[in-house]
């Protein structure tokens, strides 16, 4: 493994083609009799002046993790279900329900990044502050004059988190069903 990923990293592949070059050199009769070290010195330096390769594994975070997140943020709004509005428990509920489905399916989620991060940002910021601002909303603030009320803002906010869900779903499907297509 470690082999045939420093054959494939760009200070071999620069490295090569400065010993080719250098080989190139030596096939005109520049180099004289001295071409095997033109060449070694002519691949040390390529290898010496190229940067590593960066590669930075981003590791999502196992969809189990992320399940229970959603599940715990699922029975936190159970436990509040009667302060809640019904239209917005059923937001809810079914963005919940579509999410779960979503993890259950971690690798056909995974397959674009974008969608991953989205189901991420969903459970682990856009449903809790949806949720924990309208909770934790003082009662005193809806009797406010000009003051939109926040069942509405709720409602609004879940609408706008179904509607991302969806179209990450939309997308995973079309994925899958692309690659069920094109087959194996």
């Amino acid at each position: 493994m470690g082999i045939s990923r420093y054959l494939q990293s760009t200070r071999n592949l620069v490295g090569s083609a400065l010993g080719l070059v250098a080989l190139g050199l030596h096939a005109l009769a520049v180099a004289g009799r001295y071409w095997p070290l033109v060449v070694a010195g002519s691949y040390l330096a390529g290898v010496l002046a190229t940067p590593p390769d960066r590669r930075v594994a981003l590791a999502p975070e196992p969809a189990e993790e992320l399940r229970t997140s959603l599940a715990r943020l699922a029975a936190t709004v159970e436990e509040h279900e009667q302060r809640l509005p019904l239209s917005a428990l059923e937001h809810f509920r079914r963005t919940v329900a579509l999410l779960d489905a979503l993890l259950g399916t971690p690798v056909d989620l995974a397959a674009n990044p974008e969608n991953w991060f989205t189901a991420h940002t969903v459970i682990q910021v856009d449903l809790p502050l949806a949720v924990g601002g309208y909770l934790n909303q003082p009662r005193w603030h809806a009797a406010l004059p000009g003051v939109r009320p926040g069942e509405m803002t709720l409602i609004d906010e879940l609408e706008a988190v179904a509607s991302k869900v969806e179209g990450v779903a939309d997308s995973v499907y079309q994925e899958s069903m692309r690659r069920a297509t094109e087959g194996p």
